[in-house]
């Protein structure tokens, strides 16, 4: 089966914490990443903090945007990542893990470049 994603998804394995609105933040796992979006296993409370359903599924319109900082280095506060996105899926992984797609999206080109930095390096480029 032919990918239909933009960008090319690479496996990741980074740490992430998510804001929602109202400033509630989740820590959690990077799964995956592209240029255009990224997969995060976070625990059972982003169905609260989104208001979602326990089933999963497309996430409706009008789902607030988040921000995720991503963790990528080992130096600490200068290896933090932290972009704007929207919440497209959610899927139950088990009674305590989901994964949520987030659509990323960049506030300015540093941003850019520097997740396509970490990307190449996943990527071996």
């Amino acid at each position: 089966m032919q990918e239909r994603r933009a960008a090319r998804r690479f496996a990741c394995d980074a740490n992430v914490e998510l804001e929602g609105p109202g400033g509630n933040r989740l820590l959690g796992r990077a799964i995956d990443i592209s240029m255009g979006g990224i997969g995060l296993q976070l625990g059972a409370a982003v169905l609260e903090m989104l208001n979602l359903t326990p089933l999963g599924g497309v996430v409706g319109p009008g789902t607030p945007e988040v921000r995720v900082r991503i963790q990528l280095g080992e130096a600490g506060p200068a290896d933090v990542l932290t972009l704007c996105g929207v919440p497209r899926h959610v899927r139950r992984l088990s009674r305590e893990h989901y994964r949520l797609g987030v659509r990323l999206a960049f506030e300015n080109p540093a941003q850019k470049q520097a997740l396509q930095a970490w990307v190449d390096r996943l990527h071996g480029s």
